[in-house]
């Protein structure tokens, strides 16, 4: 049996932090993605691939035990998160529908907690934004901050555009 060989081709030299196990290690330990010829290539996902086994195996293991009493809903019913109808793909969402892609199951990582069936962009989403209720909040606050001009990189704009607003009125 010939075994695979990982085209490594692309992958940028140096080093990553996993956002799961917070350990600092070499590029060529997280998967890329191999883009049509002559495109960079770009990570797939912040965990390194030790990691992502890991999570995958926990994750198959958890659906055994909830598809059979919450399977994944049928097309066109709404997300869990958004509330706008999911597809099976992004080309089927019919032209004028505010839809979405691909159901997602969603779970706590590390627990058992199955949080509910929700379309891939909040899935990435809220994976991207740290996937708990804090680091969610956080960034809540900040946008609240932002409304009322009170981010410290807002205040800096506007001393320095009123100044220049005076300067040539």
């Amino acid at each position: 049996m010939r075994k695979h060989i990982r085209d490594v081709t692309g992958i940028p030299e140096g080093t990553s932090h996993c956002v799961t196990c917070k350990l600092l290690k070499n590029n060529l330990d997280f998967h890329w993605y191999a883009p049509p010829e002559g495109e960079a290539r770009t990570r797939v996902n912040g965990s390194c691939r030790v990691c992502r086994s890991k999570l995958g195996k926990e994750t198959e293991k958890l659906k055994k035990k909830v598809v059979p009493y919450s399977p994944k809903p049928i097309w066109e019913k709404p997300c869990e998160a958004c509330l706008r109808p999911v597809y099976e793909r992004q080309s089927d969402i019919p032209e004028g529908v505010d839809g979405t892609y691909s159901f997602n199951f969603d779970h706590e990582h590390g627990t058992e907690d199955f949080r509910g069936w929700i379309c891939t962009p909040c899935n990435t989403g809220f994976g991207l934004l740290g996937d708990t209720v804090e680091t969610i909040e956080f960034r809540l606050k900040y946008l609240k901050r932002a409304k009322l001009n009170l981010n410290e990189s807002q205040k800096k704009y506007h001393e320095n555009i009123n100044r220049l607003d005076k300067f040539y009125n």
